[in-house]
């Protein structure tokens, strides 16, 4: 039986931001099912990773393959239907409404000028009741709460399906009942049927519950692999530079520091 392709892949891949090197020869590749969480410290180039992976950036060397095809050699409409990125910060020229956003995920898989379906807006719904907004359906995305915009980016991506989902810190602003319950249901679903994802975290015991595999970036050298080769006590006192010691609880590892 022959492999799938990986979704996503990097080879020899270097990155420079801010006019210095955040890493160098990077190689990893993201399979069908498989989560890879994005860790280490603060400027250690989590998100310049992720930027280049989704090519929203460009690498100082090296290069990002979707499905074996060089990402540069796509247009924007391929890109955008292969891979869906949940940025931090979303800056709303215009004024609009969640519905409206959650609707905006799917513009490339659309002919131009096309406009949405009845399908196309309950399947909008859909995704807006699995996040618990609903009911904001027709909320400024200005008027907001923090917590309240992250999950509307979380049911736009849901809505979109992309093949490989990229998510940029998602815990942020969310309380502990949605980091605990929504993000392990969407990681789910977001490496269900043939799909993957990649995401930047802070919290190194919720990238260890959700992640198959981890990268983990230091500013200067990444290293990768499964979650259970990656995520040790040693490496993860070394990354950030504290004692960092594992402990069992309720079946699962913990890190906690000293």
């Amino acid at each position: 039986m022959v492999e799938p392709e990986p979704l996503l892949s990097a080879t020899a891949l270097s990155i420079a931001a801010g006019g210095r090197r955040l890493l160098d020869d990077l190689t990893l590749s993201v399979r069908q099912g498989e989560c890879w969480g994005l860790i280490g410290p603060n400027g250690s180039g989590k998100t310049s990773l992720l930027h280049v992976l989704a090519g929203i950036m460009p690498p100082a060397s090296g290069v990002v393959c979707y499905a074996a095809r060089p990402a540069g050699s796509l247009s924007s409409r391929e890109r955008a239907r292969h891979v869906g990125v949940m940025l931090q910060n979303e800056d709303h020229v215009f004024p609009a409404t969640v519905l409206e956003r959650v609707l905006a995920g799917r513009h490339a898989h659309r002919p131009p000028w096309a406009w949405e379906t009845a399908t196309d807006i309950q399947l909008a719904r859909d995704a807006l009741a699995r996040t618990g907004m609903l009911a904001f359906e027709d909320r400024l995305l200005s008027t907001l709460s923090g917590g309240e915009r992250r999950r509307a980016q979380l049911a736009a991506l849901l809505y979109q399906a992309p093949a490989v989902a990229m998510l940029d810190e998602p815990e942020n602003d969310l309380d502990l009942r949605y980091q605990a319950q929504l993000l392990a249901e969407l990681v789910g679903e977001f490496t269900s049927n043939g799909r993957g994802a990649v995401m930047v975290l802070h919290d190194v015991n919720l990238a260890v519950r959700l992640c198959s595999h981890l990268v983990l970036l230091d500013g200067k050298t990444a290293v990768a692999g499964t979650t259970g080769e990656t995520a040790t006590a040693r490496r993860l006192s070394a990354l950030y530079g504290c004692s960092v010691r594992e402990v069992t609880g309720a079946g699962r590892r913990l890190f906690v520091t000293d």
